[in-house]
């Protein structure tokens, strides 16, 4: 398996379970005034969550929280 180091902006939320993620996501990113290509979403073991099954996984795998974190803008923006 690889790895990379990744460079993120700000944390803006978190999700502390599956459930609550299930509860809150749309909530959230509209709260936020976000989209998915806004945002990454990382696991407590380091691995982004970007579908449904990410998050799945980091729920079998104990592997909440999830943290959200604000994408660094592109250079040049």
């Amino acid at each position: 398996m690889s790895q990379i180091t990744l460079e993120v902006g700000p944390l803006l939320w978190q999700w502390a379970t599956f459930d609550n993620w299930c509860d809150t996501a749309a909530r959230m990113f509209r709260f936020h005034e976000v989209h998915g290509s806004d945002v990454v979403c990382v696991d407590s073991k380091g691995r982004v969550c970007a579908i449904g099954k990410h998050f799945m996984t980091a729920r079998d795998e104990g592997a909440f929280p999830v943290s959200v974190y604000a994408v660094v803008p592109e250079m040049g923006e």
